[in-house]
């Protein structure tokens, strides 16, 4: 007997059917017919605590996944990309490397900028490399947008290595609202002097660290945050968007790409992309990419993703389409122990 889980068996399966299964048995049942969530002679029975164990791709996602058929809601299966921590420093010739590659693929992506690099006293604002400007211009005239990715993405150390709205020397948020509302203007004023504001499209927290209220100013000033949200708890995990407020929020629930470990981390991502594209009302795989790396350990990622059957979206279209109402009709059955595996 598995403790986890009570086993069922419809007595009459003509009004009920097997919508998961463990080792061959059945654990959810659900009404024969079309469920919805106003219908009276809709019902669905899980031999388990779904939301119990809340692990990343844990058997709680058929259980998310079957609110979708509930409340009709039908999303796209959508992989995403964002290049991470391009600053003024960033390598040219990668970054041109990896987005015409990308482009050439018909692969929409994200650029994850920091328009100024600072560490001691070197200070670099983007519009001095003028050669970077023009790639990332060029880059979002072929399916390549932007999101504002701090400002200098440091507090006390160097860009894209420390903190800006958190002190990591004693773990605390920065919080006074005249340092967070400059920065994201001037940010937004050094875009607006490139050529770029116009190509951008929300903003991204650096190290996801700053407090509520911060993350509060931020949602007053973009639409799309992309990243997960993590309010007292982590939801990286979940292969959805989240709404609070007036933002969406747009994961990157496969982690992203370290330099160590190539041939292993392809294997991981692409297995847990696997799993999320059995999810039958959608959903996404998400991931960021440092350029730095070069292009040839992106290269499988990205044909293993498409191999798959994902369809590359932007951020910008997936917080559209997440806002959009979609009505679906019923889905199939779940192989509950594929998703017990997935860690």
């Amino acid at each position: 007997m598995n403790r986890d889980f009570i086993y069922l068996e419809p007595l009459n399966s003509e009004l009920a059917r097997v919508r998961a299964t463990f080792e061959n048995r059945s654990i959810v049942l659900s009404s024969r017919g079309e469920s919805t969530a106003s219908s009276a002679a809709s019902f669905y029975y899980a031999g388990s605590r779904p939301t119990s164990s809340i692990v990343s791709g844990g058997g709680n996602l058929i259980f998310m996944d079957l609110m979708h058929e509930v409340y009709r809601i039908r999303r796209n299966k959508s992989a995403l990309i964002r290049l991470e921590d391009v600053n003024p420093t960033s390598d040219v010739d990668n970054l041109t490397e990896i987005t015409n590659f990308l482009s050439e693929m018909n692969v929409p992506f994200t650029i994850s900028l920091i328009p100024f690099y600072l560490h001691e006293n070197r200070l670099i604002p983007l519009r001095e490399n003028t050669n970077l400007v023009k790639v990332i211009k060029s880059a979002t005239n072929h399916g390549g947008e932007i999101v504002l990715h701090g400002l200098t993405h440091q507090h006390t150390g160097e860009t894209g290595v420390d903190s800006e709205f958190w002190n990591e020397m004693n773990s605390t948020p920065l919080e006074e609202t005249g340092f967070v509302k400059s920065r994201i203007e001037i940010g937004l004023e050094e875009l607006k002097a490139t050529g770029l504001l116009n190509h951008n499209s929300g903003w991204e927290t650096p190290h996801y660290k700053a407090g509520n209220g911060t993350y509060g100013l931020f949602e007053e000033e973009f639409d799309l945050i992309y990243e997960a949200p993590h309010w007292n708890y982590d939801l990286g995990f979940l292969p959805y968007p989240v709404i609070r407020r007036n933002s969406v929020y747009v994961p990157t629930n496969l982690g992203y790409y370290r330099g160590d470990l190539s041939s292993q981390q392809i294997e991981e991502k692409l297995t847990k992309a696997g799993l999320l594209q059995e999810l039958q009302f959608g959903g996404v795989a998400s991931f960021f990419y440092h350029p730095s790396l070069g292009l040839e350990k992106l290269r499988p990622l990205i044909d293993g993703l498409i191999e798959q059957g994902w369809k590359f979206a932007s951020a910008k279209s997936v917080m559209k389409e997440f806002l959009a109402e979609k009505t679906s009709s019923t889905g199939g059955n779940y192989e509950l122990q594929k998703f017990s595996r997935f860690k």
